[in-house]
């Protein structure tokens, strides 16, 4: 039975040395499977969100509460869990659910309070994909009234949308030159590693040896098998394996349409949706060019 380090209760687990704190829809579900699989790693083998330093009724519970999550840990070096919600300045939830915005008392903010020194993951999706995965989520759980992506950027362009009542706010959840700045600012230089999602799915062995080494654990280990796919985007990688051998897989403009569905779960937008939200998204994407130093036209395809 492991104790409490700072009350001595019983019945307590360690707390984190690392997290996933985002961004969601940018394979953190990935990311927590291949982690979890390591004998060095210890992750709460039912829950993924904990979604402990985000929502205001979890965080008042206490850490006794947060690290009773971690209980059945036998010795691991690296202890974590992965809440994409974490990721973003000034949004908090109540319990209910509910947006209440408090820049002062953020995730961010809460996380570096409480885990000074834990080492904390970021993966960072195009933001136009991630924007675009977001609201088709939100309209497929029947939260999002707009009835195209567009509008529903436009609604909060024009102000109607506001991340102090709302968490239906797709640009600011993708605002990278706002969020990501912010970790930075809280963290050590060698606390917080950044991974672009459309680089490390191309090797996925070579980017959880880079997360064994920066987790301070062996890197030879090789995960058994890959997290499954969900139902939406298999549905769109199945649509796509269907149409690539037939005439329409063999024109360009089709194997763009195609590729965006396997993405996005069979749905995507059209290509001035596209150009115009990725305007939106410019000064992000150099933001984040700029903390990398490195080039993200792969973004900008």
């Amino acid at each position: 039975m492991t104790r409490d380090r700072q009350t001595g209760g019983p019945h307590a687990g360690p707390l984190p040395t690392f997290l996933i704190a985002g961004a969601s829809r940018s394979g953190t579900s990935s990311l927590h499977h291949l982690l979890g699989q390591h004998p060095d790693i210890f992750v709460p083998p039912t829950q993924k969100e904990l979604r402990f330093f985000d929502r205001v009724s979890e965080f008042d519970r206490g850490l006794s509460h947060y690290r009773a999550w971690f209980e059945a840990w036998r010795g691991e070096r690296a202890v974590g869990e992965a809440s994409p919600p974490y990721f973003y300045h000034g949004i908090n939830f109540d319990a209910n659910g509910r947006i209440c915005y408090s820049p002062s008392q953020d995730p961010p903010a809460r996380v570096i309070e409480t885990l000074p020194h834990a080492k904390i993951v970021l993966t960072l999706r195009n933001p136009v994909d991630r924007a675009l995965s977001q609201y088709l989520k939100a309209r497929r759980n029947g939260i999002e009234a707009a009835t195209s992506f567009r509008g529903a950027l436009q609604s909060e362009l024009n102000g109607d949308r506001d991340p102090r009542y709302t968490g239906l706010c797709w640009i600011y959840k993708n605002r990278y030159g706002t969020h990501v700045p912010h970790w930075m600012s809280l963290c050590a230089s060698n606390q917080v590693k950044i991974m672009i999602f459309e680089k490390w799915t191309r090797d996925v062995g070579e980017a959880t040896r880079e997360l064994y080494a920066f987790l301070g654990v062996r890197r030879d280990f090789v995960p058994k098998k890959r997290r499954p796919k969900n139902r939406a985007k298999g549905l769109g990688k199945h649509m796509a394996l269907g149409l690539q051998h037939t005439c329409l897989g063999r024109l360009a403009p089709a194997r763009r349409v195609i590729q965006r569905a396997a993405a996005t779960g069979g749905l995507s937008v059209d290509d001035a949706t596209r150009r115009w939200a990725a305007e939106i998204f410019e000064p992000d994407i150099r933001a984040v060019e700029d903390l990398l130093g490195t080039n993200l036209d792969v973004w900008r395809a």
